[in-house]
């Protein structure tokens, strides 16, 4: 996924109209979009219980320190060396993350349980194999449980609680666009 924002990057230091920088900047909502959506979903897959839920708000603080990140350097850079600096954060992103495996639901999913077991141990390195065993366990379960429990689009659309949810966060996201914060950030 990393070839998204080093795209996008590389558009932007290359770029001769403006064309080229919208195309550059849709690329780059794009990932965050992607990772807003991942990201959370993989640090909780991969994280233990009681780190989840600090781990799962490092989305934010990513995203916030590459926003202060450009604002700090901007102003005393070039345009070309700025895209230059976040490209590189890129690929030292994607050369920190490349050995990353996939989360043990992952491997649980498709009958990997041997290969769930190697990552949840790597994960949780200093823990018994007793209570990796029983994590291996809860993960297999709820895989199981997923599995039983498949949902349709007719599923989401039609059960009541989910319009209400899917109505509140369309308003909610409205809302949020149309508040002015984007442009206060982006001129302050």
């Amino acid at each position: 996924l990393t070839i998204i924002p080093f795209s996008s990057w590389l558009l932007i230091f290359y770029a001769t109209s403006p064309v080229h920088l919208y195309i550059a900047r849709f690329t780059a909502g794009l990932w965050i979009g992607v990772t807003t959506t991942v990201m959370p979903i993989y640090v909780g897959e991969i994280s233990g219980p009681k780190l989840r839920n600090s781990l799962t708000t490092i989305n934010n603080l990513l995203l916030n320190t590459g926003v202060l990140f450009v604002y700090v350097i901007g102003p005393f850079v070039s345009y070309y060396t700025l895209a230059l600096a976040c490209e590189v954060l890129t690929v030292v992103y994607f050369l920190a993350f490349v050995s990353m495996p996939e989360s043990p639901y992952f491997f649980m999913k498709h009958k990997q349980r041997e290969r769930a077991f190697e990552v949840l141990c790597w994960l949780r390195k200093g823990e018994t194999e007793e209570n990796i065993s029983a994590e291996i366990k809860r993960i297999e379960l709820a895989v199981e449980q997923q599995g039983l429990h498949k949902g349709t689009l007719k599923d989401i659309l039609f059960d009541r609680g989910n319009r209400k949810a899917i109505l509140i966060s369309i308003i909610y996201a409205i809302l949020k666009r149309m508040s002015g914060s984007g442009v206060m950030q982006a001129y302050t």
